[in-house]
């Protein structure tokens, strides 16, 4: 049964709870923040073309991390809840199965998150950056940049010199459901107040 990839997800402690009594955990559009909606809905539409669609037609995407910078080790559960909200939340270390998830660059996902260009490396950002400033509110453009997101997905192309040596990045994985008999541990913790990653 254990024949996946070993991920973690950092879940509140209601849907710890729910994923307790339901054996399993699904995400709905009312979890997500209303700041980034576009960009959920887009990672969404990916994994729908890319690892099919859910079980459940309103899943919405979950998240975790695969690798986080150049721990090869388990993380702390207070080093994986930087950036969460304050409060009581559970750090849950779990087996997917590989073809349950959708692995993408932690730091290149900030410009899907932010709806800029997705750049291979400097000259390619640069380059298209003053091609920008000349035309801001072109379409061609617009379309140009969805279309670079798709590289949060092809970690190796991404240059090392512009995003940073591969072996020290932060993958998250995103997946449509948890179930509780993929839990390998939990560790409950209090986050105080919101730690920058």
């Amino acid at each position: 049964m254990r024949s996946g990839m070993k991920i973690w997800t950092v879940q509140s402690a209601a849907a710890w709870r729910e994923l307790r009594r339901n054996a399993r955990l699904i995400a709905r559009r009312e979890h997500q923040t209303a700041d980034f909606r576009a960009a959920y809905d887009w990672m969404r539409a990916q994994m729908l073309e890319r690892i099919g669609p859910p079980a459940n037609a309103g899943a919405q995407p979950l998240w975790g991390w695969a690798k986080c910078g150049a721990q090869a080790r388990s993380l702390s559960a207070d080093e994986l809840s930087c950036g969460y909200a304050p409060g009581e939340h559970v750090v849950i270390q779990a087996d997917i199965p590989e073809n349950a998830l959708l692995l993408s660059d932690f730091e290149a996902w900030h410009c899907v998150l932010n709806g800029t260009f997705l750049a291979r490396n400097g000259a390619e950002n640069d380059a298209f950056e003053k091609r920008g400033q000349l035309a801001r509110d072109d379409a061609g453009l617009q379309r140009e940049i969805k279309h670079s997101w798709a590289r949060v997905f092809d970690m190796p192309q991404l240059c090392a010199a512009f995003w940073g040596p591969a072996e020290l990045r932060w993958i998250q994985a995103c997946f449509w459901v948890l179930e509780e008999r993929r839990i390998l541990s939990a560790t409950p913790v209090s986050i105080a107040s919101p730690q920058p990653i």
